[in-house]
């Protein structure tokens, strides 16, 4: 979860979604990842992938308007194949690799007001679902 400060957009705009994840996956494609283009989420947010040799995570970007800033939830889930055998502690190691680079992308950012990781439990606690 980020904030970030926005003086312009619509709320509830998947337009303004799409173009914020599309600029951090820019950032993390300069790094290395191969990140997807972001898409439109159904029915809300933007979608994008980020691929792993033998898996991949699909992150959902969904971005409310608050006053004069944006709030960014980024949920995140991985996928492979059934047949295919990876370990559980490669996948949690690449993945932290790519969280790790993502935050700091978002820490040089002075746009961005708030950083905080949260598990979906913390999540879905601090939103009241």
């Amino acid at each position: 979860m980020f904030s970030l400060a926005d003086g312009n957009g619509e709320a509830g705009s998947n337009s303004r979604d799409v173009q914020i994840l599309n600029q951090l996956s820019s950032r993390l494609r300069a790094q290395g990842f191969q990140v997807s283009e972001a898409g439109p989420g159904k029915p809300r947010g933007a979608v994008s992938t980020i691929r792993f040799d033998g898996y991949s995570v699909t992150v959902l970007l969904v971005a409310t308007r608050i006053g004069e800033f944006v709030r960014c939830d980024v949920l995140t889930w991985s996928h492979k194949a059934r047949w295919r055998r990876i370990s559980s502690h490669v996948i949690a190691e690449e993945w932290e690799q790519a969280c790790a680079a993502l935050e700091k992308i978002l820490r040089l950012d002075p746009k961005v007001s708030l950083l905080a990781r949260l598990t979906e439990n913390e999540l879905t606690i601090k939103a009241g679902y």
